[in-house]
């Protein structure tokens, strides 16, 4: 009888830092570097833990934002 051991990683949520498009097209920043996406068409910045995830929250930051520097005020 044979027998495979195969190991593997299993994440419940989607993590990490991404980049949106202004087409809705998601990318990882590995991905993004990869693809030699033009920053032009970048519109949002993602950030996604398991935590936020959890609780079905996830951050975004407009890019235009933060090239403008606006910031939130109390």
């Amino acid at each position: 009888m044979s027998s495979r051991i195969a190991k593997f990683n299993y994440y419940l949520y989607k993590t990490g830092l991404y980049i949106i498009t202004d087409a809705g097209n998601e990318y990882s920043i590995e991905e993004w570097q990869e693809g030699g996406y033009d920053a032009s068409t970048a519109k949002l910045i993602k950030l996604s833990n398991e935590p936020l995830s959890m609780a079905s929250n996830i951050i975004y930051l407009r890019i235009s934002d933060i090239t403008n520097h606006i910031y939130p005020t109390k």
